[in-house]
Parts: structure tokens; sequence; C-alpha cells
């Protein structure tokens, strides 16, 4: 039987070192889509309220009112934009974190291919070596065919 293929601990490392770059990578994907989802709901959110303000400007509402509007869209910019960054940090963190797991696989797949190719050329090997052996056992009974067929001659 062949001997087992040398790197199989590493193999199973760079696996468990991809499963980790792959929970990683979603995980960070998940955090990039909750704060998208909240600066949409925000602009959403903004949307509603100037369309709002417009109705109550043309309705002529009174002044403190529209103060308390322009005051509370002004936070929402604020916010939007707080929002906004959060979002792009979160966007360049997936980002590495997909790189990170794309190395990963790369490593990985290239120790699976070391290995596919070693367990060919062992199997190669093993059937070449089984080849030699029944090319041997072949030659062995011709040649005892032979000595009894020579033996019987003679006699």
């Amino acid at each position: 039987m062949a001997e087992p293929f040398k790197l199989e601990s590493v193999l199973r490392h760079r696996k468990h070192l991809e499963e980790a770059a792959q929970a990683a990578f979603a995980a960070s994907l998940r955090r990039w889509t909750q704060a998208r989802r909240a600066l949409e709901e925000l602009i959403r959110n903004r949307q509603a309220y100037q369309q709002e303000l417009k109705h109550k400007m043309q309705a002529n509402a009174r002044a403190d009112v529209l103060v308390c509007y322009h005051r509370y869209l002004s936070r929402l910019d604020k916010e939007i934009e707080s929002q906004a960054s959060i979002v792009e940090a979160l966007a360049v963190a997936k980002e590495e974190k997909r790189t990170a797991l794309l190395g990963a696989l790369k490593e990985r797949k290239v120790l699976e291919k070391l290995k596919a190719h070693y367990l060919e050329t062992e199997a190669r090997s093993e059937r070449a070596q089984e080849q030699k052996q029944m090319n041997e056992a072949g030659v062995n009974r011709y040649q005892k065919r032979q000595r009894q067929t020579d033996a019987r001659g003679e006699g």
C-alpha cells in the first residue's frame, strides 16, 4: 500500500482556514447589508419628512412647526452622513474579507491539486508494480513449463 499524502495535515489546516475566512466574510456581509438597509431607511424617512414639510409650507403652517421640521431634517442629514460612512467602512472590510477568502480558497485548491497529482502518481506506480509482478509470474510459469517439457524429453 502506498504511503499517505505527506501534506494531508497542511491540507486539513488550509480547509479550516478557508472555513474561518468564509465565516468571517459571511459575518462581514451581514453587517454591511444591515448597515446599508439602515441607511436606506434613513433616506426614505428623510424623503417622507421633506414631502411632509413641503405640504406644511403649502398649507401655511406655523413657523415653529416648520422650524421643528427643518431641525429634524438637519439631524437626519447628519445621521445619513454618519451611516453612509459606516456603510463605506463596512464595504471596505467586506472586500478585505472576500479577498482573504479567495486567497484561502486558492491555497487549498493548490494543495488539493498536489494531492490529486500525488494520488494519480501513486496509482500509476501501483499499477506498474502489479504489472511487473504479473509479468514475472508469467515468465516463471513459462520457465517452469519449459523445464517440465525438457525433463520429459530427456527421460
